[in-house]
């Protein structure tokens, strides 16, 4: 069962808080951050096998998997304000993504 924004009551807008998450959105938000799959299975504690099943349409996650998976991406940087869209603000002076140089970004890019 493939999970797309009309299989979920026909909302396109995720209400703030939800662990909603489309697949699209789990892989833009993976190559915006340039993570790999064993890189969010790492940092969400969900095997590679599920990630990679869910951005595949392959099977649809429960609830408590994206939570997961969906907290490790934002924590990581990415953000997700409804279910067709992600961003990754600017981040401050010295912080920065794993594996990247602390620069400031100049523009705010979206996926």
């Amino acid at each position: 069962m493939a999970v797309n924004a009309e299989s979920l009551h026909g909302a396109l807008m995720a209400p703030k808080g939800t662990d909603v998450m489309s697949p699209e959105q789990c892989r833009a938000a993976r190559a915006g951050l340039r993570m790999t799959v064993d890189q969010l299975a790492e940092l969400s504690g969900i095997s590679r096998m599920t990630i990679m099943r869910f951005e595949t349409e392959k099977t649809a996650s429960i609830a408590a998997t994206l939570r997961h998976i969906k907290r490790a991406l934002e924590d990581a940087g990415a953000v997700f304000p409804d279910l067709e869209t992600v961003r990754f603000p600017k981040r401050k002076s010295g912080s920065k993504a794993k594996g990247e140089p602390a620069e400031d970004q100049d523009d705010q890019g979206e996926a």
